[in-house]
């Protein structure tokens, strides 16, 4: 079992950002949050095939690296329960756990004695099957600063969810070899959101 102790507010912060670019019921395979647990950091993981977005909590790992994929309603209730814990107290200590062997989530609060367990999708799921890092690596090898950036707003909109922060949206590769045409755009919120 892996476990991770973070506030409340961050954890929801994350979460929501991931949540805001999950498929929904627009595409079932992709309705879906990744949850990745790192050495100082739960990542929270979502995309819906036009936006990606990985977003940060600092935390203190306790145990291996871990992931975890949540499906639609499962990920809804972890969501609602971090928001309900961030309302009452953003810097309450939240635990989060993940129990591959279980294929369960736990999460606790000992301020509001709460415990919520969560079920796992299957690993490979939604944004579990995604190399997201790749992903992400390859739009920022290709970053031109200086091309303009074409945007949706209805699809950046999803990068304001879960918290503030400064943006910064920059145009990378190129479409049919025209580099006035950016094939991707990076996006990034301060040090907690990339996508």
């Amino acid at each position: 079992m892996t476990l991770i102790r973070t506030t409340a507010h961050d954890l929801a912060r994350a979460l929501a950002a991931a949540d805001a670019h999950r498929a929904g019921h627009r595409d079932l395979d992709l309705d879906a949050v990744r949850l990745e647990i790192a050495p100082g950091a739960l990542l929270a993981i979502g995309t819906d095939r036009y936006t990606l977005a990985a977003a940060r909590a600092d935390a203190t790992t306790y145990g291996a690296q871990a992931t975890a994929v949540l499906d639609g309603p499962e990920a809804d209730r972890l969501l609602a329960d971090a928001r309900r814990l961030a309302g009452l107290d953003g810097d309450l200590e939240t635990a989060v756990s993940i129990d591959t062997a279980e294929e369960t989530l736990t999460l606790t609060s000992c301020g509001c004695r709460i415990e919520q367990t969560y079920l796992l999708a299957p690993a490979d799921r939604g944004p579990g099957a995604l190399d997201w890092r790749d992903h992400i690596d390859r739009t920022a090898a290709q970053v031109r600063p200086q091309a303009p950036v074409r945007l949706t707003p209805r699809l950046l909109g999803r990068f304001t969810q879960g918290g503030t922060g400064r943006m910064q949206v920059v145009a990378s590769g190129e479409i049919d070899g025209q580099p006035e045409l950016a094939r991707a755009a990076l996006v990034t919120v301060d040090d907690w959101l990339v996508g």
